[in-house]
């Protein structure tokens, strides 16, 4: 039962990731992403950080 709990739980963090960059693609802030995602404010700052590095790597 433990095993489930825990792949629960890391799909949910996957989820709030994805969704996490798709506010920052929208333009939303990162104290705005913070509030709706209940996200640390490091990991979306880490976030912001790696979806800049791509974007500089598209281009």
């Amino acid at each position: 039962m433990y095993h489930l709990a825990e792949s629960k739980q890391k799909g949910e963090k996957k989820v709030f990731k994805r969704v996490a960059l798709n506010m920052q693609r929208e333009g939303m802030s990162v104290e705005q992403v913070v509030k709706v995602t209940e996200l640390p404010l490091e990991k979306v700052q880490q976030l912001q950080q790696e979806m800049d590095i791509a974007d500089n790597q598209d281009n």
